[in-house]
């Protein structure tokens, strides 16, 4: 598979802002387990063999490798859990998959993790994941429904996700109301980690709308594809609020160090 992720500049200061919720008490995993799976709707995970969902299709592949090194900074950082946004500078970046990849990842090791898609312009994680979403997450964030109505629970790993069923006619003033807010701070409640799958950062303003909302803000480029002005124009929007960069499909660069890598994780030799 080529298709790699790495993440480097992790920064070492940014602890949780205890702002966003003064009420965050220290949970272990077994006190929030008890919310994984209980009254959600069902999530069946499914992915074709040609899939870039790492953790289904080469779960103990190089890039899954990756992720689970990222998965070990996040937790030294935040060892109580994060909010995570994730974010790139355009469109077909594929931040959609690497917040997908690392949501698997966090819940791959038994912590209860929300994958919450706020990119409600152009949602692609029920198409990616191959769910039909029974309640979008839109309908929560709009007050309709209650956060949890709109949740699926995979059953053999405690990774939920909260998914848009269709784009709505003014998701700039959706993301900044009160409902996303609201949705934010309920699921800050009940999970240890919650990924934020954003829209681009440059495109619009969604993406800086939800920062002040989240922990972190990692930001998705891709490697020899993304434009080194946009990269600039990103760093200084995000400014201290950027804590990680992934960058994406690096196995593909000839100048990887990733290409001494890739003999350890190929076929083992009879």
């Amino acid at each position: 598979m080529n298709y790699l992720n790495r993440v480097s500049d992790l920064a070492s200061k940014g602890s949780l802002n205890p702002a966003l919720d003064p009420n965050r008490r220290e949970r272990s995993v077994a006190d929030v387990v008890g919310a994984s799976r209980n009254g959600f709707k069902p999530l069946p995970l499914k992915a074709d063999p040609d899939s870039t969902l790492v953790f289904a299709t080469e779960p103990t592949g190089l890039a899954a490798e990756q992720y689970r090194q990222l998965r070990r900074n996040l937790i030294e950082h935040y060892p109580e859990g994060a909010t995570l946004l994730v974010t790139s500078p355009a469109q077909a970046e594929g931040k959609t998959m690497n917040a997908i990849n690392l949501a698997w990842c966090l819940a791959e090791s038994g912590a209860p993790t929300l994958l919450f898609e706020a990119d409600l312009r152009r949602p692609a994680v029920a198409q990616t994941l191959r769910w039909t979403v029974p309640q979008g997450v839109e309908t929560a964030l709009s007050g309709e429904v209650e956060p949890k109505a709109v949740v699926g629970a995979a059953d053999h790993l405690p990774l939920h996700v909260a998914a848009v069923s269709k784009p709505v006619k003014d998701p700039g003033q959706l993301i900044k109301g009160a409902g996303t807010r609201r949705f934010m701070d309920w699921a800050r409640g009940q999970f240890r980690w919650v990924v934020v799958d954003a829209p681009p950062l440059l495109p619009a303003a969604d993406a800086l709308e939800l920062c002040p909302l989240t922990d972190a803000t990692l930001l998705v480029v891709r490697v020899r594809v993304t434009p080194r002005e946009l990269m600039e124009r990103s760093f200084q929007l995000l400014g201290s609020r950027l804590r990680g960069i992934i960058l994406n499909e690096a196995s593909l660069c000839w100048d990887s160090y990733h290409r001494y890598l890739a003999h350890y994780y190929g076929p083992r030799s009879k």
